[in-house]
């Protein structure tokens, strides 16, 4: 490490361990204004998971999957809803045929989504992307998941990186991980978003993972220590729509839903799916404004 990046580690350590999360939250007030940071961007996504439900997954506990064994472009097609992006994953152990993944992708191009896919080899990353696939979603704790991202990005994709917090995951590492992820973005500009992950011990349910108070202050300390390009995104299955709402106020500045209509079954916590209204108002009541699409897609270009 550098001088600088030992220093910034050292900053990102001390916030994560001693500073108050009001404290922080000021912080991030001031870092928005200095950036331009007052608008949230709203997902809607539908979860394509192939090979069956896995558990722990770091995109959250959804609960509305369609499970494939074999991509099977029109049974997928006729599954999915009309509205969303599209996110393509599948266990480790469980990696499907890549010209099937890749029929099943092209497809799916065809109407005008944002498709994401879970980590492949770069070779197969490349085929994918020629499919139609632009985003990819992936961890990002250890050095060689760092390096996933970076190929993927030379290739054409953006990426999300899921960033593991909690009592089994030490303040050093990750400070250590987000100082590398600013370095990663001003390397190659095509960090779209990291989503901090609450993790436990295995037989810890994940809503008792962390307390409510660390997830802001990893929210926080997110934003204030990467780029304002790179998203802070608030994972409402992993931190309820109620603390998804909170994070917008402490730094996040996406919010990712499950789309699904006004009638989907759920718990008022964890409802199985947020619709754009639920969204909107989630975001409305922090005096937030939300991103319009003509905006994103004007980025996008």
């Amino acid at each position: 490490m550098s001088e600088t990046t030992e220093a910034d580690a050292r900053t990102i350590v001390r916030r994560l361990e001693s500073e108050e999360v009001f404290a922080l939250a000021a912080e991030v007030r001031r870092y928005r204004a200095e950036h331009g940071l007052g608008q949230v961007r709203v997902r809607l996504v539908e979860l394509i998971e192939i090979g069956g439900p896995r558990p722990g997954s770091p995109l959250g506990g959804l609960t509305e999957v369609i499970r494939v064994d074999q991509p099977d472009f029109e049974m997928v097609r006729e599954g999915l809803r009309s509205h969303g992006d599209l996110q393509i994953v599948w266990p480790q152990d469980h990696v499907p045929d890549i010209s099937a993944l890749a029929a099943l992708v092209s497809g799916l191009a065809e109407q005008p989504r944002q498709i994401d896919i879970a980590p492949l080899p770069a070779a197969d990353l490349e085929r994918l992307y020629e499919a139609g696939a632009r985003g990819l979603i992936a961890s990002g704790l250890e050095d060689a998941d760092l390096e996933l991202h970076r190929q993927a990005h030379a290739i054409g994709f953006e990426s999300d990186l899921c960033l593991p917090f909690g009592t089994a995951v030490p303040s050093k590492s990750i400070a250590r991980r987000l100082d590398a992820l600013a370095a990663l973005q001003a390397e190659t500009g095509r960090l779209r978003a990291v989503a901090p992950y609450p993790i436990g011990p295995a037989d810890v349910p994940r809503d008792g993972a962390t307390t409510g108070v660390e997830d802001l202050k990893i929210i926080a300390v997110t934003r204030l220590a990467m780029p304002p390009r790179t998203r802070v995104r608030a994972d409402w299955p992993a931190l309820t729509p109620r603390g998804a709402q909170l994070a917008l106020t402490f730094g996040a500045d996406e919010i990712i839903g499950l789309a699904g209509p006004e009638s989907e079954p759920g718990t008022e916590d964890r409802p199985a799916a947020l619709t754009q209204g639920r969204l909107k108002r989630l975001v409305a009541d922090t005096g937030l404004s939300i991103e319009t699409l003509a905006t994103a897609e004007s980025e996008t270009r």
